[in-house]
């Protein structure tokens, strides 16, 4: 898969998927990224991973700030998707997955593009494949 893009039905917005997925889903943390995913049934043909970023607030005052993290997870999660993708695209489930930025500070992209490889590995190994 060579799709680099990140559309819309790619982007989660259901407020009931992402409050259940912070009460049922699995997680991994690699700092300064943390992905909490769970499996969820789509039917209308959408993308095989729906995502959300965050960046708190309270550790990030200014909307600036934020938005720069959050570009640069997205930056990072496309550029590593097609990972993913080739992982779990075998399975008939879809997942909602939320990437959590977890630092106090703000941090290179470099590392953060690196942990988010180390964080998509380590979720392709704890869904019991090998990576």
């Amino acid at each position: 898969m060579t799709d680099f893009s990140f559309g819309k039905s790619e982007k989660l917005k259901s407020e009931k998927i992402i409050s259940k997925l912070f009460k049922t889903g699995k997680s991994v943390a690699k700092y300064p990224i943390r992905l909490v995913w769970m499996p969820i049934e789509i039917t209308d043909g959408r993308s095989l991973f729906q995502l959300s970023f965050s960046v708190p607030k309270k550790k990030f005052k200014k909307a600036v700030d934020r938005n720069r993290i959050k570009r640069q997870m997205k930056e990072a999660y496309r550029l590593n998707k097609s990972y993913l993708y080739k992982h779990f695209q075998q399975l008939d489930n879809h997942y909602a997955m939320m990437i959590i930025y977890t630092s106090n500070e703000p941090i290179e992209y470099q590392f953060i593009f690196q942990n988010m490889q180390k964080a998509m590995r380590s979720m392709v190994k704890e869904c019991g494949k090998v990576a």
